[in-house]
């Protein structure tokens, strides 16, 4: 015969009562896991209101258990997969590197010429904020400033002498109707 339907759900040993009690002790937990959170939240207000980075706050919480090799790894990486994009970082002298990495002497001739060919000041490749974008941005001035010097003022310009008549017939005159043989 076929065993009761109540055996086969669970342990028959589990009454209501104990039930009831897990219920009470799940939903206890439950609440002070959003007190938690809310506590968390209000943590985080404060440190933001403090004036830290709340990513750089959350990456110094990450790392504190990583090794330094771990984490020299990582920032050496990171640092050329920037360069890699154009935006390297840490362009202040002497923080990551030497100044002497970077030529500041031809990112200026490139700002220069730029600016000399007319582009857009917003196209500078540099970081903001870094002494190759100020230098950058330096000879582009220098640049614009010739492009301008070189163009001629609007009394200095010649007016193109008309067009010279071509011998023989104007063009398309071949695909036009003949008015005299239609009469």
């Amino acid at each position: 015969m076929a065993e009761p339907l109540h055996a086969a759900i669970g342990d028959n040993s589990v009454d209501i009562g104990m039930a009831l009690d897990f219920h009470d002790r799940y939903d206890a937990a439950d609440q002070r896991v959003r007190e938690a959170v809310a506590a968390r939240k209000d943590l985080r207000a404060a440190v933001k209101a403090a004036g830290i980075r709340l990513a750089g706050f959350d990456r110094a919480r990450r790392d504190r258990t990583r090794s330094g090799a771990e984490r020299e790894a990582d920032n050496v990486e990171y640092e050329r997969q920037m360069a890699w994009l154009g935006k390297p970082v840490g362009t202040q002298a002497g923080f990551n590197f030497d100044a002497n990495d970077f030529d500041l002497d031809g990112i200026d001739s490139e700002g220069e010429r730029a600016g000399f060919a007319g582009k857009r000041r917003e196209s500078n490749p540099w970081t903001p904020r870094t002494e190759a974008a100020d230098r950058w941005d330096e000879g582009w001035l220098r640049g614009d400033a010739q492009r301008q010097d070189a163009e001629p003022e609007e009394d200095e310009i010649e007016e193109a002498p008309p067009p010279q008549r071509r011998r023989g017939r104007p063009l398309g005159s071949r695909n036009r109707p003949k008015l005299a043989a239609a009469q």
